[in-house]
């Protein structure tokens, strides 16, 4: 549902985007990282490889740009957290978390860059985040995701 919604959304803003990826391709990626992908992400993959389209600029109208999975990689401070997207050319960055920890639920998505130097978690889930991406919520730049995650610590 959400994927369907991204991509109808990319359509009406003609923003580029490349078709999905095989199988094949998400079970090496698992392979690499000794890992599995959830099933959101597996979906986002096989219906589109990204928004970077040789010869194009590679973002949306708004500067986000959503990366080939053959670009995502774990965060070198972060093993954890594998970049999936960034915002105006990786002014900052958004990961999905990958591998299981104490304070971490695996598919949560983070914005990395903040000024705090610390991930903000931005969305339980990538659903949860292309939601927020459509709806253009400020949850997703770093002053809106500090006073999210402020305002969750208050409940």
């Amino acid at each position: 549902m959400h994927i369907d919604s991204l991509i109808k959304h990319w359509r009406r803003k003609n923003v580029p985007h490349l078709p999905g990826i095989d199988n094949e391709q998400l079970r090496r990626f698992e392979r690499d990282f000794a890992l599995v992908v959830p099933d959101e992400m597996r979906k986002l993959y096989e219906t589109t490889d990204g928004t970077f389209v040789r010869g194009e600029r590679g973002t949306d109208h708004k500067g986000f740009a959503f990366w080939h999975l053959s670009d995502v990689q774990p965060d070198s401070r972060y093993e954890w957290a594998f970049i999936f997207a960034d915002f105006m050319e990786e002014s900052w960055s958004y990961a999905i978390a990958l591998l299981p920890g104490s304070n971490r639920t695996v598919g949560a998505v983070y914005l990395l860059g903040d000024i705090s130097g610390e991930p903000l978690l931005v969305a339980d889930s990538l659903g949860q985040f292309i939601e927020h991406y459509l709806r253009d919520d400020d949850r997703l730049n770093p002053r809106g995701a500090r006073r999210h995650s402020d305002d969750s610590k208050k409940i």
